[in-house]
């Protein structure tokens, strides 16, 4: 019998991630033979869940990179390949004509839902340069393939704004971290952003064309900074409207784009966590969203 894993249990992500680096691998033809052997899934099972476990995620990980020939090979695989198979960052991308913001949003708000034993910060140095850290919370399987690996996914996000690769200046890994800092590609010309935000629904380009809000805001102020709750309150107040929601299905979106797991957002609401479920699948329906990704991507794109 095999010895228990100690870090069983203690964090989970979201069965999305999985299916993306599943996705990614098969995309890139890596041999799958035996690749899920020992896991509580397969690749068609796992498309039927909703969470799986970090230290399954973490072997999903760990064989990637061993069939990709090493580090270097499984972070050319990511970089150039990664951002094809999620769609729903490319529906946010949709919206955005600033690589900066694309990194901040991933970072603050799509990431903390997705992989939640993650902590995950962003640093805006300036002249186009960022600085992302990345850990694990404690009781996590550690992990360095996964760190390794996030070189070449944090290279291939401006594949989604088709922009070139980054330039990677400094990288820190070990087991439990990472540290990233990028130069990232130019911005596009004033006339190129407008092109292409024109091509998203009116409402959608005057909070992201240029990376600025209406109001003069740098982007991101909605993800942090003092005006966050009432940026935040307002479009919930139109996905009420628009969406029809129930006055308690408004206080869950509220938390929900915040970034909070549903045991959070139960306990802040004084309910039990299967009542959130019902109530997230019921945004979903009325928002016509399949995944919290596609539903905060419509929430700070479209409301």
């Amino acid at each position: 019998m095999p010895p228990m894993d100690p870090y069983r249990g203690n964090h989970e992500v979201w069965a999305r991630s999985a299916w993306a680096a599943i996705d990614a691998a098969e995309r890139a033809k890596l041999p799958m033979e035996g690749f899920f052997d020992g896991l509580p899934f397969d690749a068609k099972s796992l498309r039927r869940m909703r969470r799986v476990d970090w230290s399954d995620y973490g072997v999903i990980c760990e064989r990637m990179e061993e069939r990709a020939g090493g580090p270097e090979g499984c972070r050319r695989l990511l970089a150039e390949g990664y951002h094809h198979v999620i769609p729903e960052i490319r529906a946010i991308a949709g919206s955005l004509v600033s690589a900066k913001a694309l990194y901040r949003i991933v970072l603050e708000v799509v990431d903390p839902i997705l992989l939640q034993p993650l902590v995950t910060s962003f640093e805006d140095l300036g002249e186009e340069r960022v600085l992302i850290s990345v850990r694990l919370r404690p009781g996590a399987r550690p992990c360095g393939a996964f760190f390794r690996g996030s070189i070449g996914a944090f290279e291939g996000l401006p594949g989604h704004l088709d922009l070139p690769l980054p330039e990677v200046l400094f990288t820190e890994i070990d087991d439990v971290h990472g540290i990233y800092e990028l130069q990232l590609p130019p911005s596009r010309t004033l006339a190129a952003r407008i092109k292409r935000a024109a091509r998203t629904p009116i409402r959608a380009v005057a909070p992201w064309i240029l990376g600025y809000t209406s109001e003069g805001t740098p982007i991101g102020a909605s993800f942090g900074g003092p005006t966050a709750g009432d940026d935040i309150g307002l479009r919930v107040t139109t996905a009420t409207r628009v969406w029809k929601l129930t006055a308690r299905q408004a206080d869950v979106l509220r938390l929900l784009v915040q970034g909070r797991a549903n045991k959070e957002i139960a306990s802040d609401l004084g309910c039990a966590e299967n009542t959130v479920e019902l109530h997230v699948t019921q945004l979903f329906r009325r928002s016509g969203t399949s995944s919290r990704a596609q539903l905060i991507a419509r929430f700070w794109s479209e409301l």
